[in-house]
């Protein structure tokens, strides 16, 4: 288990004024639980704070004092700011209300239908997961084509760089504090599509989920009603008609109150009849199970949710492919387990010149974080601490090269290797003595090869 569920729990809404359908949805959250403390941020300094109810707070920082702190640049293509509404609600979680266990972040064009769709995916995960998101895209390559937003990737992470949307995202306090750390160290923030994902794929420690509930989280698209109804323990983005998130909110509360568990007895029906007589014809009531499954798993515990994943895993075994995967969706809708860490080093293959810029990285963010905490703020030791971070930059774009170079290499060697296989397996190759000469010649040539490029590399990365 990663974090301390006795402990507090934050969600922090971010808007750029005192949004009326964001206070509305921050009271009758705050009002049904008080394991999660409810705040609202407010952007923009120049919106008098309303008068504080009690049961949420308000959040308004300077953007000077924040900036300077290294939370900055968090949010630039997004918000157009320097200091933008992430990085305040970052700063604040971080260096002020460090007490939570876990927060959440949430945009104001975000739709969260119900408090108990909210409260739902908060208890099943938040206990267990260091990062709580959309989607993980990996780009294994450092390669800032690959993605319009990685303009400003390189010399922020060495790959792999991964993304995801974040406009609701939950973080614990591991995760913060890394974030935290990582201000300390460079000075400023990066773009949070990639902060985040990034940092905890890097971190084998951390703990990654993505839940279905969060998979209506686009882009763009237009939503509408039915969907929602289909649906209403996901999380929906965007949703800009502010007035029509509060009128839906109330259409799904009167939808709630007339269903009086009809939908879920319906589900425990079908379920119970399944597991008695699970054959090749259960793909129909399977998908009906899992249509009613989306409308009712809030009314689950976590533990319940646990349960039935175990028990459609289970079901699953020696049954038809199509039946197995609609019960691996079933098991997943019930508990999202973990997403895999990729590995993102390369023990084995690992020049020399690689070993000594990662340890000088780790050397230099060391002084960085040492001069932070126990400097006397001198305008030499500022100074030294700037060219320090510089130095970080440059470092991490070195280290990328030499990884690129070293993927490179590694591939081209594995594609040669596995040509000549094909050839031998298709017969259209030499004969498997001449074969067998070829591959020792061919090691031999490598070896020769890698030889020659290890000496190159010495005088400039030869990709």
């Amino acid at each position: 288990m990663v974090n301390n569920v006795n402990s507090s729990s934050a969600v922090c809404f971010l808007t750029r004024q005192a949004a009326f359908h964001v206070l509305e949805f921050a009271s009758q959250l705050a009002t049904v639980t008080s394991s999660v403390d409810v705040f609202i941020l407010i952007d923009h300094n120049n919106v008098s704070i309303p008068s504080s109810p009690t049961t949420f707070r308000f959040i308004q920082l300077n953007e000077t004092l924040v900036s300077r702190e290294g939370f900055q640049k968090a949010n630039i293509f997004g918000s157009k700011k320097i200091c933008s509404a992430w990085d305040k609600a970052l700063y604040h979680f971080t260096r002020i209300a460090t007490n939570y266990s876990f927060v959440w972040f949430v945009e104001e064009d975000v739709f969260i239908p119900t408090t108990q769709a909210f409260l739902s995916l908060h208890e099943l995960y938040s206990p267990y997961y260091d990062l709580i998101t959309e989607e993980l895209i990996y780009h294994h390559e450092g390669n800032p084509r690959s993605w319009y937003h990685y303009y400003s990737a390189p010399g922020t992470f060495i790959p792999p760089w991964v993304r995801g949307m974040v406009c609701a995202v939950g973080c614990s306090r591991r995760m913060l504090s890394a974030v935290d750390e990582y201000a300390r160290w460079r000075g400023e923030l990066t773009f949070l599509e990639f902060l985040f994902h990034t940092i905890a794929a890097h971190d084998k420690e951390m703990k990654i989920v993505t839940p279905l509930e969060l998979n209506t989280i686009i882009f763009r698209q237009q939503i509408f009603f039915e969907q929602i109804k289909k649906r209403p323990n996901n999380i929906w983005h965007p949703m800009k008609n502010f007035l029509q998130q509060i009128k839906w909110r109330q259409n799904l509360i009167n939808i709630v109150l007339a269903d009086k568990n009809h939908t879920l007895n319906k589900f425990h029906a079908l379920k119970n009849r399944i597991i008695n007589n699970i054959n090749s014809n259960s793909i129909s009531d399977l998908n009906h199970l899992l249509s009613m499954f989306e409308r009712v798993k809030h009314q689950f515990t976590p533990t319940e949710r646990q349960q039935l994943r175990h028990l459609f895993v289970r079901l699953a075994n020696d049954q038809s492919e199509e039946i197995s995967s609609l019960l691996h969706r079933l098991a997943d809708h019930a508990f999202k387990l973990s997403e895999a860490h990729i590995n993102t080093t390369m023990e084995e293959d690992r020049t020399e010149k690689y070993v000594a810029l990662e340890n000088k990285l780790v050397e230099n963010k060391k002084t960085i974080l040492w001069l932070v905490k126990n400097g006397n703020g001198s305008v030499d030791e500022k100074g030294e601490i700037g060219r320090l971070r510089r130095e970080a930059k440059q470092l991490t774009l070195n280290l990328t090269r030499e990884i690129q170079c070293e993927r490179r290499y590694i591939k081209c060697n594995r594609n040669r290797t596995n040509k000549l296989i094909w050839l031998k397996l298709s017969n259209r190759g030499p004969s498997s003595v001449d074969f067998d000469e070829q591959l020792i010649a061919s090691g031999v040539m490598f070896l020769g090869m890698f030889l020659v490029f290890s000496i190159l590399k010495r005088i400039k990365c030869f990709c």
